[in-house]
């Protein structure tokens, strides 16, 4: 009788671990599956700003290559355009001109080259 005591406990036992262990698989594959769940809605976020991401990345490059041409025509054309207007002022002695360049410190800082620069920065 012994023998079969110890074996109803070993089969109880086994049928314990049996449930514990189809437990654990259970809540591990429900875990698993809301796991997956989660990860195909951010894959679909993803997917639903890409094109938005794009257009912006798109419109900041059309932004920047404005801001530098921009940045070229006030480095290269503007000392330009003011030279002239300093010349226009000297050759008709505008002295309203003359005072607007000096309003705002721009100065001759080559006479053979007639570029205008600030010579310090703007006072006003």
């Amino acid at each position: 009788m012994s023998f079969r005591f110890n074996l109803s406990y070993a089969v109880a036992l086994l049928a314990g671990a049996v449930v514990t262990l189809s437990v654990r698989y259970y809540t591990a594959s429900s875990e698993s599956v809301q796991l997956r769940v989660s990860g195909f809605e951010l894959q679909r976020q993803i997917e639903e700003f890409q094109p938005k991401l794009e257009a912006k990345r798109k419109q900041l490059a059309l932004q920047q290559e404005q801001l530098n041409k921009g940045s070229a025509i006030s480095t290269t054309i503007g000392p330009a355009v003011v030279a002239d207007i300093a010349k226009l002022a000297d050759k008709m002695s505008n002295q309203k001109l003359k005072d607007l360049l000096l309003r705002y410190d721009l100065r001759d800082s080559s006479a053979s080259h007639g570029v205008f620069t600030p010579s310090s920065p703007n006072k006003n």
